[in-house]
């Protein structure tokens, strides 16, 4: 079993963040992750939930 949120989709965080105007890097500082980590989000590659 992969950790990570039970129904997460990488394409919804792509919309939001892109409804809210903030890029990848904004959104890596706000959240306190890489921005290679927010692309894995993004990508569904990386499942962890975010904090």
């Amino acid at each position: 079993m992969k950790p990570g949120t039970l129904g997460f989709k990488g394409e919804l965080l792509i919309e939001a963040r892109e409804a809210r105007g903030i890029t990848g890097i904004a959104l890596a500082d706000l959240v306190g992750v890489t921005r290679g980590a927010i692309t894995q989000y993004e990508k569904n590659i990386k499942r962890r939930a975010l904090r």
